[in-house]
């Protein structure tokens, strides 16, 4: 009898340890995942500002151009519906970015990119901030345009994101590019109530530039939230789930949720996702094939 107690207790403390071995583990794969995304994206930040600080806004690196910045300052971009106006030239599928140049003299601001109104975790983790000190040139009304008098001190501010909407549309371009089903974990619905939006993503465009919109319906109108730039060429089903609408599908909304995104060959009929979910093998495309649209999922995390 005494054997057989010494013997319950020693494997209780065999599984108790094993249990804390496996939550240390976890906790610390965890942790490497956060801090590997923030060095991504403090890589990211620098390497964005180095590829705007050397483009087609400045006359020589480090030197912004007065005229070229303008653009940012004009009614038509500071006052559009479509508050967002990401750099085609200079951006990331992964990353979001808000950039700002400050002439230091005159206090004049130039503004340009993307704020997510979702951070991830609502907390600093998504986010990384770098300043350089640059200059402005000044233009000499007596020689021609393309020669300057002087330089003006200024700042320039960039702002890096990482958020729910930078990874949903991100999946959405690597799925069109890479033929793959991309997942993208976004927690719980933050709406419980019955008709409220979940989630909605939609094409926009303002301007003659191309973005992926993320809205909700309210009074039953559309209310864009955030708009990030989406290349032209990467086709997108438009995409809307209420509270209600994903627990009428078996999907329960207070749990946490993943995006899915599937990739879907030419010269099918577009599915829906329970039939993607049933059997997607079918609608995914080759290498050799192409992609026509793609289409996006909510399911539960397994």
């Amino acid at each position: 009898m005494g054997l057989d107690i010494v013997g319950f207790v020693f494997q209780t403390i065999r599984i108790v340890v094993f249990a804390l071995v496996v939550v240390v583990f976890v906790a610390f794969l965890a942790f490497f995942a956060s801090a590997a995304k923030q060095d991504d994206l403090g890589r990211f930040s620098i390497e964005m500002s180095e590829n705007i600080l050397s483009s087609r806004l400045t006359t020589t690196k480090y030197i912004f151009d007065r005229a070229q910045l303008s653009v940012f300052n004009q009614p038509s971009v500071a006052d559009k519906q479509l508050e967002r106006y990401e750099l085609q030239f200079a951006r990331s599928c992964e990353f979001g970015y808000f950039a700002t140049v400050e002439d230091l003299a005159s206090g004049e601001e130039w503004k340009f990119g993307y704020i997510p109104s979702d951070l991830v975790d609502n907390n600093e983790q998504g986010r990384k901030d770098i300043v350089y000190r640059v200059g402005i040139n000044v233009p000499n009304p007596q020689k021609p345009a393309d020669f300057y008098s002087s330089v003006t001190p200024a700042l320039f501010t960039l702002i890096a994101f990482d958020s729910r909407s930078t990874r949903i549309t991100c999946a959405i371009e690597k799925s069109f590019r890479l033929k793959e089903i991309q997942n993208v974990t976004i927690g719980e619905c933050l709406h419980r109530f019955q008709l409220e939006t979940c989630l909605g993503l939609k094409r926009e465009t303002s301007g003659g530039i191309p973005y992926a919109c993320f809205y909700s319906i309210e009074s039953g109108s559309d209310f864009l939230h955030d708009c990030r730039y989406m290349p032209l060429d990467i086709n997108f089903q438009q995409f809307h789930e209420t509270y209600d609408s994903l627990k009428e599908k078996g999907i329960d909304p207070s749990e946490d949720l993943v995006v899915k995104t599937y990739p879907i060959k030419e010269g099918l009929s577009i599915p829906d996702c329970q039939t993607l979910k049933e059997n997607f093998v079918g609608f995914l495309p080759d290498e050799n094939e192409e992609v026509q649209t793609v289409v996006i999922c909510l399911e539960n995390k397994k």
